[in-house]
This record gives C-alpha cells, structure tokens and sequence, in this order.
C-alpha cells in the first residue's frame, strides 16, 4: 500500500489521455482498496477488481489482462511509476517498428523517497535478433516497461502461476518472434526497497529465474543445456573460483558458437554480438586468469575470434 497512490497519480499524468487503470487487489488487508476507492471517485478511468483470495501476483495479473478492453496492455508495478510520456512514446514507437507487438524502453531506479539512484539504463540494442541472444545472459529489462498488445500476451499463453520470472520468460518468447521494439526515451522508475523479492539473497539464481534461462537458451541453440552451464553462462566475467571460472568459459564459447551459427542473424547483429562476446571474455580473463588453464583459455580466444569475413559474406537484414 506505501507506494499505490503515487503509481495511480503517474498514470494519471499521462500526455496520452485514453486509458484505463485496472488495479487487482490480491486479497490484501493493508488498505489499499480504501486507497484505490478513493482515487476512483475522483477519476472514472480508475478501475479496482479485488480478489477474494490471494494467487500471488501474476495471476493477479491475468485477471486484469483478461479484465481489460483496451487493444494494449501496460505493466506497472504498484511500487513503481510511469514517466507522463510513457503511453505515448511506446505506442509511437510501435507504430514505427513493423512487426512488433510489445514495447520496452529505458528506465531509471529510484529510492523509497523517489530520490533518483543512478544513471538512465537504456536497454543495451534495438535488434530484437541481438537482444534475443543477449536474454541469455541476462534480462536487464525491468517488467513495469513493458508495453503489449493483450492479444499477443494471450498467444503467448499469458503468465504462469509461478512466484518469479514470468516477465522474464515473456520477455524471451516477444524476443524471440522478434515482437519487441524498444525505445530509448526513459519510461519507468523502478523502485528499489527491502520488500522487493529481487532484493532478496540468491534472486538471481533463483530456480524459476534458472529454468527460464535454460527453457530460452535451449530453444535459440537447439540443444540440451545442463542448468548448472547455463548457471555458469550467466556468471561469465563474474569473479569466481577455479571450478565456475573454467565452467563459464566453456559456457562462453559454446553460447558463442550457438549465435554464430544463427543464419538469420545479419551483418549488424553479428558485429553486435561479437563484440559483445569479446567484451564478457576480456572482463573473465581480468577477474579470473589466474583460475584459467590451456583448456578455458582456448575456449575464450574461440569465443573472440574475428568474424569479419564471414560478416561480408551476409545478406543485408
């Protein structure tokens, strides 16, 4: 409840007026309905479907996409808020991107008292056929950016009724039908607090967080992936010890190899993923060389080699 009205009043300072807040009550006893009641007297486009019984917030979710009119949906967490332009910048930036039906765009973290923390994180490509490599490694996409059309979150199967990382996975699957369009203009602050459960010890390597992982890894390689690889994928140019060091170096190359092998992918995908793939290498050699052996060595040059010549070799995108 602390931070509910402060993201119903971002939503209603919106540029792009014709929306419809539908907040789900899990069942709360905290107040917040009381909160939400009256802010619905005040603005009519303000809607509340309380449930009788809690089922945690994704399926919380569910019933408000379900619930919904509208062609689009946008996620907001009741802790975080939405910049006064975010409606419209996303659905432009829809509107200009062919072929997509869900938007990010750049967010920035900010405390319980909203001062700012950090700097704007802009979302690091604009090419779903990089950024569908790139989820796995990580997300770096925070779920009160996204910005889809309802009928798309349906035929994606919607969220699961699972404690963590179903925005993740949704994120994967539009990445992955090459649906995402992303947005530099900032259009989220994401509240960082105590509560959150990203907060807590281990969230990253959370077992749902893994399986996801391994779930998107699998389907862009075409192969088996044991979860500790893909554990050890996620950890690469982290500092470790000698067993997870070699392990995310063999994991390196073997993610490598698998993009290299993406035919779809065109010229500017693959100087983008090489370069990247270079990058995480370097930061593994500086935090970990004096874990590495011949073996890690040679899978990390392998993972860097130059892929100039087979660039020219491409088809334009």
């Amino acid at each position: 409840m602390r931070f509910i009205e402060r993201a119903i009043e971002s939503t209603r300072a919106q540029t792009f007026s014709d929306w419809e807040h539908i907040i789900v009550d899990d069942a709360s006893d905290d107040g917040t309905v009381e909160v939400v009641e009256a802010l619905r007297r005040r603005d009519p486009r303000i809607r509340l479907l309380p449930r009788i019984s809690p089922g945690g917030s994704y399926r919380a979710a569910m019933d408000g996409i379900r619930a919904a009119d509208g062609r689009y949906i946008a996620r907001l967490d009741a802790d975080d808020l939405s910049t006064p332009w975010r409606l419209a910048t996303q659905l432009e930036t829809l509107a200009s991107t062919p072929g997509t039906r869900a938007c990010t765009g750049a967010w920035r973290s900010i405390d319980e008292d909203e001062a700012t923390l950090g700097p704007v994180r802009i979302v690091a490509t604009h090419s779903n056929q990089v950024l569908k490599w790139r989820l796995c490694l990580e997300s770096g996409l925070v779920h009160s950016s996204m910005l889809i059309e309802r009928d798309a979150m349906l035929e994606l199967g919607g969220y699961r009724s699972r404690a963590v990382a179903e925005d993740y996975r949704i994120w994967c699957q539009l990445a992955r039908r090459g649906w995402l369009a992303v947005t530099d203009e900032l259009v989220v602050a994401y509240r960082v607090h105590q509560d959150q459960i990203v907060a807590q010890p281990g969230a990253g390597d959370d077992p749902l967080r893994a399986e996801v992982r391994q779930e998107h890894v699998e389907a862009l390689t075409l192969a088996r992936w044991r979860r500790e690889d893909v554990r050890a994928l996620r950890r690469i140019g982290s500092p470790s010890d000698p067993d997870r060091a070699a392990a995310s170096a063999h994991a390196l190359h073997r993610w490598a190899s698998a993009w290299r092998g993406d035919r779809g992918l065109g010229p500017a995908a693959v100087v983008e993923l090489d370069a990247l793939t270079r990058t995480l290498a370097l930061r593994h050699l500086k935090w970990n060389w004096r874990h590495l052996r011949g073996p890690e060595l040679l899978a990390l040059t392998r993972a860097i080699r130059a892929e100039v010549d087979r660039t020219k070799l491409r088809d334009p995108p």
